[in-house]
Formats: C-alpha cells, structure tokens, sequence
C-alpha cells in the first residue's frame, strides 16, 4: 500500500516529548476517514521510535519511572491501539533495548510493583 511507503520514518525521535525526524507530513491521516480508518496506526506500527530527553545542552538519558518527557511519559501519552501496534521502541544510546510498547510498560509495571 503506497500509505505505508508514505508514512515510514525509520527512526523517529521523540525528545522531551516533541517528535522530531519525521520527514514525509503525517497529515495524510487525516485526509478523509477512510483513510484515516485505514492508516491510523501506520506511523506507531512501522517507525522505531526513540526517546530521549535534553538535559544541559547535552543528550542524556533520563529514563527513571518518574522522568516527565522520558519514555514512560510518551507511552502514556498514546492511546490503547497506538501501544498495541508500537513494536520498535528504544532509549536513546541504548540500541540492545529495543522493545515494543507493551514490554516498557510491563517493565515498568514490574518495577512499580503493581498487579
């Protein structure tokens, strides 16, 4: 389908909660609700996403449970089919840790030592 070809990234970094990288517009989405029905998910389902916070001027990591712009801050943010389909997520500088949303959360869940 040429909306996949349209709406792949690759990688797509979110940095204190802004996505950045993203080269083609997703407002292709957004067109008509046919296509909005059909490609909704696309962008969440095809793209590596990366998050990572600036602190100081610098890149840094600041992944803790609590971190506001961090990566558990972003998954929060989307809805229960973004999450479902997001299968490539990583931290930034930490290419062995690539997972898909729902094993951050449980992670994190985990971590959090919630039922």
């Amino acid at each position: 389908m040429i909306f996949a070809l349209a709406l792949t990234h690759h990688d797509v970094y979110i940095i204190d909660g802004v996505l950045t990288n993203v080269k083609q517009p997703t407002n292709l989405v957004r067109v008509c609700r046919q296509i909005h029905a059909e490609t909704a998910l696309f962008p969440y389902a095809l793209n590596t996403f990366i998050v990572t916070k600036p602190l100081l001027g610098f890149m840094r990591d600041a992944f803790t449970i609590s971190s506001s712009g961090g990566l558990y801050s972003f998954l929060e943010a989307r809805t229960p089919a973004q999450i479902g389909v997001m299968t490539s997520v990583r931290r930034y500088r930490s290419s062995k840790r690539e997972r898909s949303a729902t094993e951050w959360l449980e992670i994190r869940r985990v971590l959090l030592g919630r039922s």
